[in-house]
């Protein structure tokens, strides 16, 4: 970040020539107004700073200050540009920032500096090297930066420059102290932002955080003041607006700033938009105006083409429009010009002659009105002045008799007078001088009259106050009276007023005995409440004491003593303050108990026994009692996972949100995928003859690889074909070399030996390339946990497939829930259960995957496996987990809410709405554990009682449901015991219930 930047001069001045040609206004083109006025004064400050070098004998600096805008003499140059004039007049009417003027006399001087040194690139370079010879590395990187910059092809000046610019960077990381140490790399423009050390990065982090806090703060301030914008002040504002708009934009710290700051900054622009916008366009207006009436004074320039007025007129009428629709409405001012400009275009429309005639007419009537009005002015002249200064008089006397009878005397001269002349207008003065007289001595007596009702009443220090004030108001009112008005009233006002001050004074020395005796007695009520040992004593005690405090409050507002005042003060505020305090723990068991049997939630059941258990009053059995059921709290929070999942780790993770496989399990199913006694197997159907065409047998049989048919033999009888079959031993092994099979078709028609039709992918190999790694796939991309059974009913409904292959894949499928039986719907499934114990006893626990591969096993299937596959029990087992599965996905879902509570004397007080069956839960008072309502006796004072609300009903209910859904006798064995805790207690709670 370079916080010397400035927009480029040739684009600001290219911006500037459309805004002049397509006579742009509003906020957007302030904006360009003080962008421009801002660069022209950084250039004349940059020209500034050079000349100083150049009159203190240091070329070098001013050549290098030349070379940091880049080239600041064309910049100056360029800002300089042919609009520059029409642009600073525009300025100047719409109130925009104007432009200084580019100082000229500093560019000559620059130029002739820079050019007394001759070859500037040669003398750079020998600045440079005496620069390097001191050790200067700041000011060498400054110099071959500069010839890198004015010579862009020399590769020695770049690669100089980038060796200086690591150095420099290296140096500015080891003093990376504070983030003012940055200042001085940051002024000659070294690359900060490109380092790779932390420490340098974090100060230049923390230097960019202090810049941008100063802008956020100007910012704020802008905000802030907006807050108050109105029609008036907010030119004020777009001051302070645009620097800080423009510190933004150049600094790239706009989006560095808080959001909200800035949403409001923004939003304090649309406000200046609108109000400048309004403004603008009254100046318009008036330009339009101005214009339309210079159009017929000033004379045609030959060669140019001036607007018509109908022209002008159409201009000025489409501005009022515009006004009118963004404004609403013109100021009437504004309203007026307008209209006389209309009528002066109107005008400027009739014949000449007959506007000069009727100028003339008017003229002649205009003289002679104005000598009468002289004659007459003349004849007058000397009664006004008389009477106005016996006026005058009248009224610097201050007296009501002289000003009555001056307008008596001169009441003739005054009436011929005209309305505006100073004699009436002083006459009008001196008679409400007169009225007012009167209305302030009717006023002095209503206040005299006032204050005597006062000074009679029974409190004079309450009335202390309205007593001053009225001799304040009758002192007012008597200054403002005439000097020959109210003179008896002034002699009962101070008999008043010394009666009243010696009645206060009495009054003041009982309210400090009567505040000196309650204040005692304050102390001591307050002491005995205090000390009070039953909420009775407390009743009486505090009583007392608020007795004394209202006493108190009804004296204090007469007290002026204001050290006693705050001293009572502070005392009846603490008193009643510690009486609030202690009336709350009396009466905050009866209280908070009311609170306890109304609530409805845990949450607030357990606030009210903490706020009970707060105050030290309670007996001690009932504290004990209730900081046992406060420390049972976390407890009763996890009690949920006891009765749902009955505490059971594998049961919780079977209720993931979604199955995850373990290292195990993955595992296991990458074996699964790797076997490879499954792929390339093929099946042919093989026909037996002895002679008949009809096969005498025929059978399938599994191939290792298809049968390769030899070419045929003819003969004169018959025909004879060799097969080359390859299969698998009694052990599912493939055989070593293929068999020659031999068939003869005979002349006859006979036919002999083994047949072997074309063979085709066994349906084994299919199903294991289909569905089996389908299956294990989607497992291991995470499938649903009881992918696994649905694959066990789609093995048994398929029934082209081996008997010991489907029960090798039970096996398997088995096997791998069984890592995890709550996780895949094993341990939810008896059914399932019973077939993994009748697999676990074939082969001694588990089979080989090439047993449905022998040629044994093809002929004859074993009995076992025929039994197994032909017991289906994949689909039971599914509605199995399904059921069981959905009760606790309805347990989990349930929660804790409060049913009751016991109360002091260990009686249970249950809410209308707990059915009799529902399974309760509360503290133990002997084991200290939550366990199923039981026994009142033991239960624990003060302890809640719990219940688990389910969605759909009780758990009793729920479990009918299920068994009419699912057809299996759910609250039975062997689905009892794998039923949710709060499932199987729902039974047993209902018959204690009966019993007790």
């Amino acid at each position: 970040m370079n916080l010397a930047s400035h927009p480029e001069a040739n684009r600001l001045a290219y911006r500037i020539k459309a805004a002049t040609t397509g006579e742009s206004i509003g906020l957007e083109t302030a904006k360009l107004a003080w962008q421009q006025a801002e660069a022209v004064a950084r250039a004349n400050a940059d020209l500034q700073t050079a000349n100083a070098h150049i009159e203190a004998n240091q070329p070098l600096l001013a050549a290098l200050v030349e070379s940091a805008h880049p080239r600041l003499i064309e910049t100056a140059k360029a800002l300089e540009h042919p609009h520059a004039k029409t642009w600073t007049k525009r300025c100047g009417i719409y109130g925009w920032r104007v432009p200084d003027s580019i100082d000229h006399d500093a560019i000559a001087k620059l130029e002739a500096s820079l050019a007394a040194q001759g070859e500037l690139k040669e003398w750079l370079y020998h600045e440079y090297r005496a620069a390097v010879r001191e050790s200067d590395q700041m000011l060498a990187y400054r110099i071959i930066r500069a010839i890198s910059q004015r010579h862009p092809d020399d590769l020695g000046a770049k690669q100089e420059t980038s060796r200086l610019s690591q150095q420099l960077l290296e140096k500015a990381a080891s003093e990376a102290g504070h983030p003012d140490d940055l200042a001085p790399y940051l002024a000659i423009g070294l690359p900060l932002s490109e380092a790779a050390q932390p420490k340098l990065a974090e100060a230049l982090e923390a230097y960019l955080a202090q810049h941008d806090a100063k802008v956020s703060a100007r910012v704020a301030e802008v905000v802030d003041g907006a807050e108050q914008l109105d029609e008036n002040s907010w030119q004020e504002l777009e001051k302070p607006y645009l620097a800080c708009d423009y510190d933004l934009a150049i600094t790239g710290a706009r989006g560095r700033i808080d959001d909200d700051l800035r949403t409001r900054f923004e939003n304090v622009a649309t406000k200046l938009s609108r109000r400048r916008s309004n403004y603008e366009s009254i100046i318009s207006i008036r330009l339009a105006i101005a214009d339309l009436r210079q159009s017929t004074r000033s004379k045609k320039t030959p060669g140019k083409k001036s607007p018509k007025l109908a022209d002008r007129l159409e201009k000025l009428r489409s501005l009022e429009r515009q006004a009118l629709t963004t404004a609403g409405q013109l100021p009437a001012d504004l309203q007026k010009e307008i209209k006389a400009a209309y009528a002066y275009a109107w005008r400027r429309r009739m014949p000449l002659f007959a506007t000069l005639g009727a100028t003339g007419l008017a003229a002649v009537i205009a003289i002679v009105w104005q000598l009468n009005i002289q004659r007459a002015q003349a004849l007058e002249a000397q009664n006004r002045n008389d009477a106005l200064v016996a006026l005058h008089h009248a009224e610097l006397s201050k007296q009501t008799r002289v000003a009555t009878q001056a307008l008596y005397t001169w009441s003739g001269v005054i009436e011929n007078s005209p309305a505006d002349s100073p004699l009436v207008e002083q006459a009008a003065v001196v008679e409400q001088w007169l009225a007012d007289q009167n209305t302030l001595q009717t006023q002095y007596k209503q206040q005299l009259e006032a204050l005597e009702e006062l000074v009679g009443s029974a409190k004079p220090l309450q009335e202390r106050d309205r007593v001053q004030e009225l001799a304040t108001q009758l002192q007012a009112t008597r200054d403002a009276l005439a000097i020959d008005l109210g003179q008896p009233e002034d002699l009962a006002k101070k008999q008043l007023l010394d009666n009243w001050t010696r009645t206060a004074k009495a009054s003041q020395q009982k309210l400090d005995a009567d505040l000196a005796r309650l204040e005692k007695q304050l102390e001591l009520a307050s002491r005995n409440a205090n000390q009070a040992k039953t909420g009775s004593a407390f009743q009486q005690l505090s009583a007392d004491a608020h007795q004394q405090i209202r006493a108190i409050n009804v004296l204090l507002p007469s007290d002026r003593n204001l050290s006693r005042v705050t001293r009572l003060k502070a005392l009846t505020s603490t008193t009643e303050r510690q009486l609030i305090e202690l009336e709350t723990k009396w009466g905050a068991f009866e209280t908070e108990w009311r609170e306890l049997q109304k609530a409805d939630n845990l949450a607030s059941y357990f606030d009210s026994l903490k706020r009970i258990h707060s105050f030290d009053i309670l007996p001690p059995e009932q504290e004990s009692a209730i900081a046992q059921t406060l420390r049972l709290e976390p407890r009763i929070a996890s009690l949920k996972s006891e009765i749902v999942l009955a505490g059971e780790k594998p049961a919780a993770q079977r209720y993931a949100s979604q199955p995850e496989l373990s290292p195990a399990e993955r595992a296991y199913l990458e074996r699964l995928g790797e076997i490879d006694a499954f792929e390339n197997v093929y099946q042919s159907t093989v026909q037996y003859f002895e002679g008949s065409s009809t096969p005498q047998s025929e059978y399938k049989i599994y191939l290792v690889e298809p049968i390769a048919k030899s070419d045929t033999t003819p003969s004169v009888s018959h025909v004879s074909f060799s097969f080359k079959v390859r299969g698998f031993d009694e052990f599912g092994n493939p055989e070593k070399d293929p068999r020659d099979i031999q068939f003869i078709s005979r002349g006859d028609g006979s036919f002999w030996g083994f047949f072997y039709k074309p063979s085709t992918l066994s349906p084994e190999s299919e199903y294991y390339i289909g569905p089996i790694r389908n299956t294990l796939a989607q497992m291991a991309a995470g499938a649903d946990r009881f992918t696994l059974i649905q694959q066990i009913v789609d093995l048994e409904n398929e029934h082209s497939l081996a008997p010991a292959f489907k029960i090798f894949w039970q096996q398997r499928l088995i096997g791998f829930m069984q890592l995890n039986p709550w996780k895949w719907g094993l341990a939810l499934s008896p059914t399932l259960q019973a077939r993994a114990s009748e697999l676990a006893k074939l082969s001694n626990g588990e089979m080989n995957e090439r047993v449905w591969l022998s040629i044994i096993e093809q002929t004859v299937p074993s009995p076992d496996y025929r039994i197994l596959e032909e017991n289906h029990v994949g689909e039971l087992a599914l509605r199995e987990a399904n059921a069981l599965s959905a009760f606790y996905e309805t347990a989990l879902s349930g929660r804790f809410t409060l049913a009751g509570s016991v109360l002091a004397d260990q009686q249970v007080d249950l809410m209308r709405d707990v059915r009799r069956d529902e399974p309760l839960w509360s503290l133990n008072a002997l084991s200290g554990n939550i366990e199923p309502l039981g026994d009142p006796r033991n239960l624990l004072p003060f302890a809640p009682i719990l219940r688990y609300e389910l969605e759909g009903g009780s758990p009793g209910d729920l479990v009918q449901k299920s068994e009419f859904a699912s057809g299996l006798k759910l609250s039975q064995p062997p689905y009892a015991n794998l039923l949710p805790p709060i499932f199987q207690s729902a039974k047993n709670a209902s018959q204690d219930k009966a019993g007790r």
